[in-house]
This record gives C-alpha cells, sequence and structure tokens, in this order.
C-alpha cells in the first residue's frame, strides 16, 4: 500500500479526495500525462493503481516519475509504500472466474435503466438480448448501473458498469483487478461477434452502435495485448474515435500498428458528431451501408 495523499502533499502536487470526477476512496488529481485541466487522474485507494479518464490506465512508477521525474520515483514510491505492489503481483491474486451474473443483478432491466438506454438512442431489450446485460439497483458496489459483462472466448473474464443517474463522478467502474480473470484494458470489447472486419471504437456505448461490427478498447489509449488481439482477428478495420484532437492522434497512431500487422485499415471521422455514442441509430446504420458491413 502507497500513502499517495502524504506522497502527493510533500511534493507539492494538489489533489482532491471529494467532488467532481471522484470517486468514493479514491484520490484524483490533474493528469500531467495528457494536459489535463481538470481532475480526471485517479489513485486507486490502496495507492497501488493510476487511472486518469482521459488517457487511460498507467504503471505507478510512471506517474510519479512525471510528477517528481523519473530519477525520484522509485525512491518516492519505496519511502511511502508499507507494502510496495505492483501489478504483475495482482495478477497471480486474480479471480478464476467472474460471478456472471452477479448476485445482485437484477432479472429484468428496471424502469430507470431501460429509460435511459431509450433516451441515448437505443433499443433496451435488443441490447439486453445481444449483449447479455444486466443491471444492479440500490444494492452493491455497482448500484444504479448497467452491468456490461466482457467477454473471451465466450467466457466473462470482467464487467464494466455504466452509471445511469449521471450524479456519480465516475460514470464508467470497472470490476477490479483481483475480481476479474483478465481486467477489461488487456481485453477487447465485443471481440467474439467479430470476424474478419470491425469498427474499432473507444467505448462501450460507441461501438452499440455498430452491433455485431462493433468493438471497443475502453478509451482512445490501448495496450500491446489489445492490439494483438485484433491483429489476430482482423482483416480489415475502420477505426472511429470521437472527434477531438487528441482522440484521432492515438486513431491514427493505432491505425498505423494494425496495419504494420497486416490489417487494411480506413479512419472514420465523423463530419456532424463528436463521439459515435451521440449518433441517432439511422445515421449509425448509413454508415455501416457505406463501409458495407451490411
Amino acid at each position: 500500500m502507497i500513502n499517495i495523499q502524504t506522497l502527493l502533499g510533500d511534493i507539492g502536487i494538489p489533489f482532491w479526495t471529494s467532488g467532481k470526477n471522484v470517486s468514493e476512496g479514491w484520490t484524483t488529481i490533474s493528469c500531467v500525462l495528457c494536459g489535463d485541466r481538470s481532475n480526471h487522474g485517479g489513485f486507486s485507494p490502496e495507492g497501488e493503481s493510476y487511472s486518469c479518464f482521459r488517457c487511460g490506465k498507467h504503471s505507478i512508477y510512471k506517474i510519479i516519475g512525471a510528477l517528481a521525474g523519473y530519477e525520484n520515483a522509485k525512491p518516492l514510491i519505496l519511502e511511502y509504500s508499507d507494502i510496495l505492489t505492483y501489478h504483475e503481483h495482482i495478477a497471480s491474486e486474480r479471480a478464476h472466474m467472474v460471478e456472471w451474473p452477479p448476485k445482485e443483478a437484477a432479472p429484468q432491466l428496471p424502469s430507470l435503466h431501460a429509460q435511459y438506454l431509450h433516451e441515448r438512442g437505443y433499443n433496451p431489450k435488443q441490447i439486453r438480448n445481444f449483449y447479455d446485460i444486466r443491471a444492479a439497483y440500490q444494492v452493491g458496489d455497482f448500484k444504479y448501473r448497467i452491468l456490461i459483462p466482457v467477454k473471451l472466448s465466450q467466457m466473462v473474464v470482467t464487467y464494466v458498469g455504466r452509471d445511469v443517474t449521471e450524479k456519480s463522478p465516475l460514470k464508467y467502474k470497472n470490476l477490479s483487478e483481483r475480481r476479474s480473470v483478465i481486467p477489461a484494458k488487456e481485453c477487447v470489447y465485443n471481440i467474439d461477434n467479430i470476424h474478419e472486419t470491425a469498427v474499432i471504437c473507444e467505448g462501450i456505448f460507441d461501438a452499440w452502435r455498430f452491433g455485431a461490427h462493433g468493438v471497443a478498447l475502453f478509451g482512445i489509449q490501448f495496450t500491446t495485448k489489445q492490439t494483438s488481439l485484433l491483429a489476430k482477428q482482423l482483416k480489415r478495420a475502420f477505426i472511429c474515435f470521437d472527434n477531438e484532437y487528441q482522440a484521432q492522434q492515438k486513431a491514427m497512431e493505432l491505425g498505423e500498428i494494425l496495419s504494420f500487422q497486416g490489417v487494411d485499415v480506413e479512419n472514420v471521422v465523423l463530419d456532424e458528431y463528436n463521439d459515435p455514442g451521440d449518433m441517432p441509430q439511422g445515421v449509425a446504420d448509413e454508415i455501416k451501408r457505406e463501409l458495407m458491413l451490411v
């Protein structure tokens, strides 16, 4: 465990433990790795992991190095740690299976969750049946969230919860690494349903717009394991990230990596919509026809 708040205070880094973008027990900062102007970077309650809502997960060594200089990172981590824990150690403690559906999941989508999907332009029944989603209502760590299973070789290896109240500072909440067989950032959402062609998106709701052809990377940051999964599965890929500059830069980077591994890649830029998930379904269906996916 790393006493992250003491460490940050001692090196003069402002942090927040409540308020906007702060999940219970987490310590947040303005992320120095992506030019963040708000407190999107978060340290887990144990101080053993760091993740930015904008640029993804990074090692504790990398973020402390960026804040205090890489020559100081290891000594600081050692000084402020009770037990130095790295993700390699966490991996050995991961679950052998994920309980799905979890015991707190409702047998049917509550009206609150169904209404949320409907207002975002999705058909709740279709989404539930095709993607096997569930919902947590008033109890559990994932209360008031849509529970979305992440599968690999038809096995649920982790899941993600999406807040439906729009009141939680954490829109998406991942099942912890220790409770997962494989953490989300080592998976590609919906990869079991695609064959040789896919539309690669940032988020799950973006991928849902493209049905069986849509996959998601859980953000604009991607890992080697994710690109390896995609390259192994695909001959052709359409990358459809958000329109903002940083997302488009990452889309080009991903395209170069996949092209180098033999995938035919095209970047799809949406003119009228910043986020694929904000498109009306009819527009998404027209894009699929233009890409000859239907």
